[in-house]
């Protein structure tokens, strides 16, 4: 099973009580995981609009200038085998730029794996302005079932075609001179977990960070505990650079250290 695979390195500060900065972990079961200062918010894509007063940002990300995806996007890539509401088989999964119509199912995503506590430190539910500070401030994506034709209607009625399973940001890691390292966060829906979802959006983050001028990406907080995590990002070619002791509570007591995970775009390779 894949839950959110984490995102870093900026603090989304609610109600005056400060979330640290976090780590792109992964999603377990082999699948994978910027706001502005002085009382602004990045807006997506390079915009800025005002923050609400309860969202304030650890440090400032500069926007980056608009990049044309269009050689890339939307990417559709089929998996062998996605197991649907009325049956399993392969599907397309179509991946494009973050819609407005796609931002409540991404929230919800956010705010589970979020309530999970297995990927993400923040320990409380991120309501509109924060969810938008936080995961729509640069680059983010969705991805959603591009054919499901057996599959059956779920329990709600709907049918497959166009349901989400996963959504992902890239965004600067750090500020200023260091802004040429990226960071993603990941999380795949539940229902389509631990069947290869997550490894698909990795390679895709990977894909679009090159095309959008990164040179490298950088998670910062990997829990360990997140076997799967570990070793999909592993799998893909990232090295482990370091390790945080103690760095997250666990749920249960006690604490749990952190990896920190490095991949070098500018190296010409092929992902696992």
């Amino acid at each position: 099973m894949i839950r959110g695979l984490g995102g870093d390195g900026l603090a989304v500060k609610r109600r005056g009580r400060g979330q640290g900065g976090e780590g792109a972990g992964g999603g377990r079961g082999g699948e994978g995981k910027g706001l502005g200062a002085g009382g602004e918010r990045l807006g997506g894509r390079g915009g800025r609009e005002a923050a609400s007063p309860g969202v304030a940002m650890a440090y400032t990300i500069a926007p980056r200038a608009p990049a044309d995806l269009g050689a890339l996007l939307p990417m559709e890539d089929r998996l062998p085998r996605l197991n649907l509401y009325g049956g399993g088989g392969p599907v397309t999964v179509r991946t494009g730029r973050a819609e407005p119509g796609d931002l409540r199912r991404a929230r919800e995503l956010l705010n589970s794996a979020i309530e999970e506590g297995l990927s993400y430190p923040y320990e409380h539910a991120m309501d509109e302005d924060e969810f938008s500070a936080y995961f729509l401030s640069h680059e983010a994506f969705v991805a959603k079932v591009e054919d499901g034709g057996f599959a059956g209607p779920t329990d709600s009625g709907r049918r497959a075609d166009g349901d989400v399973v996963g959504v992902f940001y890239i965004k600067p890691n750090f500020p200023g001179r260091c802004d040429h390292i990226c960071n993603g966060g990941f999380v795949v829906a539940p229902e389509f977990r631990s069947q290869g979802v997550g490894r698909l959006l990795g390679k895709q983050f990977l894909k679009l960070a090159r095309a959008l001028g990164y040179e490298a990406a950088f998670f910062n907080l990997v829990f360990e505990d997140n076997e799967a995590s570990v070793r999909l990002w592993r799998s893909l070619g990232f090295e482990t650079t370091g390790r945080v002791p103690r760095a997250a509570r666990r749920g249960t007591g006690g604490y749990q250290d952190a990896l920190q995970m490095r991949f070098d775009l500018t190296e010409s390779r092929p992902t696992g």
